[in-house]
């Protein structure tokens, strides 16, 4: 049986998590247990006979900032399934149960970090953010700030650089720190000497290994530590209110802002989006209609979810090169997604 458990259920997970993810510390696991299922749904199966608990996802939410909207959308982690209980499907029924759930939600795109890209390619998630590894060219001084202005400055640094991004509150902040701690992390803020404004946040954890978690400052203070790696996959879950974010970019040669498209959408799991569609883009946002007999569009556009995920994310350029007209669409690029949990 699948269903989410309630807010007093939620820790019987924890064995399940010690398991999966034995790698994980005793302090993270309690930092974990302690604030993140404050807000989170936990989608379970069940053993009938015990209500054993078996397999598991996480839908953690957050709030992005996508252009120029804000969205509350899913970061899915702590997928799992018992050692004795794999290989039987739970997995599949429990991502597929819940990208209805999400459709039905309204729910725009969810986003996961996979242990193994091959394990959720097969559910049309594709690539939309390769993690960055920068390191400082020179130490500078460090300070205090309260976490409302260091959300605030990190707003303001992602703003400039990135259109999707994950909205640092103060509560944000705040569970930032006590996340780093609770692998013997910290926080670092820098501050300019004069001002004693912030220039730059740095952060740190790992208890048998200090590393680099985070790093945000002006670029021309930081260099290339290593190549940047493949890090978050995503998903269109509800494809009309995801295409309400997309707009174009250019006129055309004619000086028009629209553009209608012909949209054939292959998506065997959210069968709402699975199809043939009038999208009409427009200078500010787009529509999708049902296609309908006697409508018309200047171009045509045949394409997996997948493929379409990775293309309006910015991420996969393949698709402009069947469809040049695609060129044309301001997509979400870049993507600045660097949660853990």
């Amino acid at each position: 049986m699948m269903r989410y458990l309630s807010q007093e259920e939620k820790k019987n997970t924890i064995s399940l998590w010690t398991e999966a993810f034995p790698e994980d510390s005793d302090s993270f696991l309690e930092y974990y247990y302690r604030e993140k299922i404050k807000d989170n749904r936990i989608l379970v199966a069940e053993e009938e006979e015990s209500a054993k608990i078996v397999s598991m996802l996480h839908r953690n939410p957050y709030k992005l900032q996508v252009n120029k909207a804000v969205w509350e959308i899913d970061y899915i982690v702590g997928v799992a399934t018992a050692r004795a209980y794999r290989h039987r499907g739970l997995m599949k029924s429990l991502l597929i149960r819940m990208m209805k759930d999400m459709y039905q939600e309204g729910k725009e795109f969810c986003f996961l970090m996979p242990a193994a890209p091959e394990i959720y390619s097969p559910f049309d998630f594709v690539y939309i953010y390769d993690q960055p590894h920068w390191k400082l060219k020179k130490e500078t001084g460090s300070g205090k700030k309260t976490p409302s202005a260091i959300g605030d400055w990190m707003n303001q640094w992602l703003e400039k650089r990135f259109q999707v991004y994950a909205i640092r509150t103060c509560s944000y902040i705040e569970r930032l720190y006590q996340e780093l701690e609770s692998e013997r992390g910290c926080l670092e803020v820098f501050l300019s000497e004069k001002s004693q404004q912030i220039t730059g946040v740095r952060g740190w954890w790992g208890i048998d290994k200090k590393e680099q978690r985070l790093l945000m400052t002006d670029e021309d203070l930081v260099e290339k530590d290593k190549p940047d790696t493949p890090a978050i996959m995503a998903r269109i879950i509800h494809l009309k209110n995801f295409l309400k974010a997309i707009h174009l970019k250019t006129r055309d040669c004619l000086g028009k802002v629209s553009l209608t498209v012909q949209l054939q959408i292959e998506d065997t799991i959210c069968e709402e989006n699975n199809g043939t569609f009038l999208w009409i883009i427009g200078e500010e946002k787009s529509e999708l209609y049902p296609w309908e007999e006697g409508m018309e569009a200047e171009e045509t556009l045949q394409t997996g979810i997948g493929p379409l995920t990775g293309y309006l994310f910015g991420y996969d350029r393949k698709l402009s090169q069947t469809a040049l007209w695609a060129e044309r669409i301001q997509t979400l690029g870049p993507v600045f997604l660097d949660e853990v949990v």
